[in-house]
């Protein structure tokens, strides 16, 4: 049994020491078996990318199984992902360590996916990891980002917790990264939003594979050319992927239909998702004659008054007297939309966009500052929406800081 493997046995059995004194039972538990030797069971499925991916020295095709003690490795130009059985998956960059193991450590109610780590970069999305470097191992639940050179391994959080126990037990949150060498830990730092894009930057270099939510609601690895054939939208995470596929309602479409679907389907047609069917069969059968944000007067379904930012009216004239009055006198005050949108509005108009009424515009401007990493993207499809600086570069768009900026980006130009 190796050092390691040891270290993880005592602190799989700390925790469940800590679990029995805080509540459990008197009764005689068992100590926890040893990590098994190299057997058969099966530790998830491999997705190659590129020419140049091997699993125990041989050439390895898409969607083969992996199982413990099997080794994985990359060449030139190529990735390999493992989506593991229990959940979350775990990539190899390009030229990325040829002893790369993976083995099973249990305490008798959970499992440890083991890797090996020899030389490279390696990025972790799963909840329960174990790995070890030359430099150091630890026990992963998060999304990590490990690289390892010769002499040294960095070890960074972008989600959730890494408990460090070699050479020297540390614990790690999201955002912070520590250098093992020399037999220790020589720094441990918090990073900047855009230190943690360029330490992740490796990932948006790889061929263009991702996860797709197709118009079935199936999530899987692929291409965008297979995506677009299954009427689908890529995504970079796996788990974002699933959680757009998940969420189903009943969607009012651009063009007044209703149907049920997901929100990536309503997304798609141009529609807003409800959870009730009669909510989104109301919406999409009101019409009237709409006075827009920028002061236009249009007929339409409130669905398209409400993309527009404005107020629907019934009669023709009582919009157009509406809409000279918001270009000819001063607002009684400013809307902060969900969407981080600001416009002239009164306390009711506001509930009805559900965007917050502030007195002045600078109040409500400032209350709808964009956060660090949020903004305006123009994506691929040529669509602005409020979103994420990672959802946007998922979505193949440019993240912009004002709504104005993005609708100028070449792609989106109507």
């Amino acid at each position: 049994m190796t050092t390691f493997a040891r270290q993880i046995a005592d602190v799989f059995l700390s925790w469940m020491l800590l679990a029995c004194l805080s509540g459990c039972s008197t009764t005689t538990r068992q100590p926890p078996p040893e990590p098994p030797a190299e057997g058969p069971g099966r530790i998830g499925t491999l997705r190659t990318i590129g020419d140049h991916v091997f699993r125990n020295q041989r050439r390895a095709g898409d969607g083969e199984r992996v199982y413990e003690g099997d080794t994985v490795s990359t060449g030139e130009a190529s990735s390999a992902i493992i989506e593991l059985d229990g959940g979350g998956f775990v990539q190899l960059a390009e030229n990325t360590d040829p002893e790369f193991k993976f083995k099973v450590v249990s305490d008798g109610r959970r499992r440890c996916v083991y890797l090996y780590i020899k030389f490279g970069r390696v990025w972790v999305d799963s909840d329960v990891v174990c790995f070890e470097t030359p430099d150091g191992g630890g026990i992963i639940n998060s999304v990590v980002n490990i690289e390892v050179a010769p002499g040294s391994t960095i070890v960074t959080v972008f989600e959730g917790t890494v408990l460090i126990t070699s050479p020297q037990e540390q614990a790690l949150g999201a955002g912070e990264q520590v250098l093992m060498a020399r037999g220790g830990i020589e720094s441990a730092r918090r990073l900047s939003s855009r230190e943690l894009d360029a330490v992740a930057q490796w990932r948006d270099q790889i061929p263009d594979q991702r996860w797709c939510c197709s118009r079935n609601g199936k999530v899987f690895f692929g291409t965008e050319a297979d995506c677009r054939r299954a009427g689908g939208e890529l995504y970079r995470d796996q788990r974002e992927a699933e959680e757009r596929c998940r969420v189903e309602g009943w969607c009012c479409s651009r063009d007044g239909k209703v149907f049920f679907g997901t929100e990536a389907d309503c997304r798609r047609a141009g529609g807003e998702l409800y959870r009730d069917q009669r909510e989104a069969e109301e919406r999409c059968r009101v019409e009237g004659w709409c006075c827009s944000r920028d002061g236009k007067v249009f007929f339409g379904m409130e669905a398209d008054c409400r993309r527009a930012s404005g107020e629907l009216y019934r009669d023709q004239r009582e919009a157009e007297a509406r809409c000279r009055k918001f270009q000819s006198e001063e607002p009684d005050g400013w809307c902060c939309s969900s969407s981080r949108e600001v416009f002239p509005g009164t306390p009711e108009s506001c509930a009805q966009k559900r965007a917050t009424f502030y007195k002045t515009e600078s109040q409500a401007r400032q209350a709808c500052e964009a956060r660090e990493g949020e903004g305006y993207c123009c994506n691929s499809k040529g669509r602005v929406f409020f979103t994420t600086e990672k959802q946007c570069a998922s979505e193949g768009g440019k993240l912009y800081k004002t709504q104005k900026d993005a609708a100028n980006d070449r792609n989106c130009q109507k």
